[in-house]
């Protein structure tokens, strides 16, 4: 289906690296320095809500390349399968809910799914296919020792919903637990690599700043605020496109910003939210110019171990 929604598979991989958690155990006070590290204690489910709106075109439209804009709602389960000897920990993801949509160059299209249905309209045509439904797949996803997404299982059906995303790195960057102990106002910089969307070859070293912003309340729980943002700026440069076009970039911008909560004393991410923008100018071999947009909001709707836990009211 990811041809008839007009995304093509190379903004796919690394999808869900939105969809992880952070666990730990401490008590938390103003001005203490936190080590976030995760716990995954056998029976924890986590209940959570995605939510992402994007577009993105190439003008003149461009062969093979993306065009088209999106705004997906999926709540999922997360429930916990096995710790590694590495100790990274891999869940079971179980889609509940899905609603879509989006434009593309054929037209609208729209989807609702539960785990008992699935209901489309697809460039005017009605569709009730239950073999088309993303939530009745098995999935999994494995997340390493300190977080960041390391490979799941049979995610594609649900990852063609989430495009145009916010840069893969960018968010698991947001998302991964600090190195070592922060407090209110610890700010660092460092570099990553960032791939200008429908291109290859080597990619742009970007500059990234984080800082622990404070203390916040989320839904009633005292959680540690943090950010990242990330800024590129480009002139008169060659890039290989993936349709293999050579063009000549005479000026483009990549800018990104996202905030994280962490629930430090049980060790959850009750909240992250990522912005992106990118504008790419060509002049060579002809005038060409990408636009994409896009905001990706993960929310915490429920935590509980097994049946019964006390953080399930508090969430």
């Amino acid at each position: 289906m990811k041809n008839l929604l007009g995304f093509t598979k190379y903004g796919l991989i690394g999808t869900f690296a939105v969809l992880a958690p952070l666990c730990m155990g401490q008590t938390p006070k103003d001005g203490d320095k936190v080590l976030v590290r995760p716990q995954y204690p056998d029976g924890q489910k986590l209940r959570y809500n995605l939510n992402m709106t994007g577009a993105a075109a190439w003008y003149p439209t461009q062969k093979d390349l993306n065009w088209g804009k999106m705004t997906t709602d999926l709540t999922f389960v997360l429930s916990h399968k096995v710790v590694r000897k590495s100790g990274a920990c891999t869940y079971e993801l179980t889609g509940e809910n899905l609603k879509t949509t989006g434009e593309d160059n054929k037209g609208r299209f729209e989807v609702t799914a539960d785990r008992q249905r699935i209901a489309g309209n697809l460039h005017g045509t009605t569709f009730f296919a239950p073999e088309l439904n993303p939530l009745t797949k098995e999935m999994t996803i494995t997340v390493g020792p300190r977080w960041g997404f390391q490979f799941g299982t049979g995610l594609l059906p649900i990852a063609i919903y989430l495009l145009p995303s916010v840069d893969k790195l960018f968010w698991t960057l947001l998302t991964v637990a600090p190195e070592k102990e922060v407090a209110s106002g610890d700010a660092w910089e460092n570099e990553f690599e960032y791939q200008l969307p429908d291109s290859k070859g080597q990619p742009l070293k970007v500059k990234g700043a984080w800082k622990a912003t404070g203390w916040e309340q989320y839904k009633g729980v005292k959680c540690l605020a943090m950010t990242l943002s990330a800024e590129l700026s480009l002139k008169d440069t060659e890039v290989l496109l993936l349709n293999g076009d050579k063009v000549h970039v005479a000026d483009g911008s990549y800018k990104a910003d996202g905030k994280v909560l962490w629930d430090v004393e049980h060790g959850l991410m009750c909240s992250a939210t990522a912005e992106q923008k990118i504008l790419i100018t060509c002049d060579r071999p002809d005038a060409r110019a990408l636009r994409s947009e896009v905001k990706c909001t993960l929310s915490l709707m429920e935590a509980f171990l097994g049946d019964k836990d006390p953080r399930l009211n508090k969430k």
